[in-house]
């Protein structure tokens, strides 16, 4: 014999929930952007701070003007 208290059954009610969930899942392409620069001699990382891009067409423009720079200016530094 299996008891049930009245924590248990919302408890499994969830942990159900969240297997179906996990199921139908289905995963979406993403693109980011990165861009590497160097300034005297150091090389230095520029990661997208917005996080995923869902959209192909976008990552293609904010590439083709990022690629078209040949100066910036620094504004601000993520210190953490």
């Amino acid at each position: 014999m299996i008891t049930y208290g009245p924590c248990q059954t919302p408890t499994l009610g969830f942990c159900v929930d969240q297997a179906e969930i996990i199921k139908k899942f289905v995963p979406e392409p993403y693109w980011s952007i990165e861009a590497v620069t160097t300034d005297k001699g150091k090389a230095f990382t520029l990661k997208w701070g917005r996080g995923k891009i869902f959209e192909r067409n976008i990552v293609s423009i904010l590439h083709s003007r990022i690629d078209s720079i040949t100066t910036a200016k620094v504004m601000d530094v993520d210190k953490s």
